[in-house]
């Protein structure tokens, strides 16, 4: 009974890490790289799905966003799992990344792209 009750918070504690975690993200998108939120938020599970961390991976601001090209928007929800519906996405994520969303200072999206995968660590 207590090993049941001990995998049940262990399973509750990673839950609530996650959503945490996907909420420090979320914060951080909306301050610094609001293209990146409006690309990730609208999937189910949001900042927490694989695709989504694969993007972020491959371009952790604004400004590397800007420039990936279908193929490389492709490669990140192919290397991610993603099977179905790729086109349309790329598409969708490369029209959103290229929309002329507000930039930071470089210095200030730097300090910013190495806080996401500080908090994708953790």
């Amino acid at each position: 009974m207590r090993s049941v009750a001990v995998l049940a918070r262990a399973q509750q504690d990673t839950l609530w890490n996650r959503q945490q975690l996907g909420n420090q993200l979320r914060s951080l998108l909306r301050e610094y790289c609001s293209a990146a939120l409006a690309a990730l938020v609208s999937w189910k599970s949001g900042l927490c799905r694989p695709e989504a961390l694969a993007l972020l991976q491959a371009a952790p601001t604004a400004t590397d966003a800007a420039p990936m090209t279908r193929t490389q928007i492709g490669a990140a929800l192919k290397k991610a799992g993603r099977q179905r519906g790729i086109e349309a996405e790329t598409e969708r994520l490369r029209d959103l990344f290229r929309s002329g969303w507000a930039q930071h200072p470089a210095l200030t999206e730097q300090a910013t792209g190495r806080q996401m995968p500080a908090l994708r660590s953790t």
